[in-house]
């Protein structure tokens, strides 16, 4: 799968003061990397009016989605964040990450924490990030 980046804009929230505020995602996918970074309202002044960063627990009560943007794609969107991103940096192996264990690996000897492991995104993943609607508004850290 060829690398890529993209900046999609899911909708609009509000602040306790009514004011109103687009909630922006940027996609990396380099050399088999997958990073997934959001900002709510970003400033051009480069600060913002809500969370940035890791902000997928923040992505609910929306005022409005933005155009072909469904209830259903942002649950999937919120699933492949949490499940892939930083998928270079797994402390446990596959056997570890199923049954949730810590310890050393019954079946592959493997020591949790011991390297960091690379879990290969799915094409699939990869094809329904890159899929996501485009934005027609501009992105203020961009």
């Amino acid at each position: 799968m060829l690398d890529f980046t993209k900046d999609i804009c899911i909708g609009v929230k509000e602040t306790y003061g009514g004011r109103r505020y687009s909630v922006w995602c940027h996609i990396s996918y380099s050399e088999g990397r997958l990073s997934i970074t959001g900002v709510e309202g970003a400033t051009h002044g480069g600060n913002c009016l809500g969370s940035c960063g890791q902000i997928y627990g923040e992505l609910k009560d929306f005022v409005r989605l933005e155009p072909n943007w469904t209830e259903a794609m942002l649950q999937s969107f919120i699933a492949i964040w949490k499940k892939w991103h930083l998928n270079d940096l797994q402390a446990g192996c596959e056997h570890q990450r199923k049954n949730g264990s810590e310890d050393k690996c019954l079946i592959c000897d493997y020591e949790y924490g011991s390297a960091w492991l690379t879990i290969s995104v799915p094409k699939s993943v990869l094809n329904e990030l890159k899929n996501l609607p485009e934005s027609k508004k501009d992105y203020a850290w961009i």
